[in-house]
């Protein structure tokens, strides 16, 4: 089976349960993000190249856009960085 049919078949069987993919894929990125700025072990330039972004402005504001904080303020705050 090509990647091609793969993807749309995922995009079909999404959209039957009222899935959308952007959406799908922008929580599985910011539970990733999550997990990796609160492991504390990659830089958040390397988060960010991990998730796909092509560059760490845009995923400081995908983060912030998810949680109101940036990734730094984040970590800082959080009650695991203690």
């Amino acid at each position: 089976m090509n990647m091609t049919l793969v993807r749309l078949t995922l995009q079909n069987n999404l959209k039957e349960n009222q899935v959308v993919y952007r959406e799908l894929t922008s929580r599985v990125r910011f539970e990733e993000a999550k997990r990796l700025l609160l492991e504390g072990k990659m830089y958040v330039n390397e988060i960010a190249a991990y998730l796909g972004y092509n560059d760490t402005s845009n995923f400081n504001h995908a983060f912030k856009k998810w949680t109101g904080v940036t990734p730094k303020n984040f970590v800082e705050t959080s009650p695991a960085s203690d």
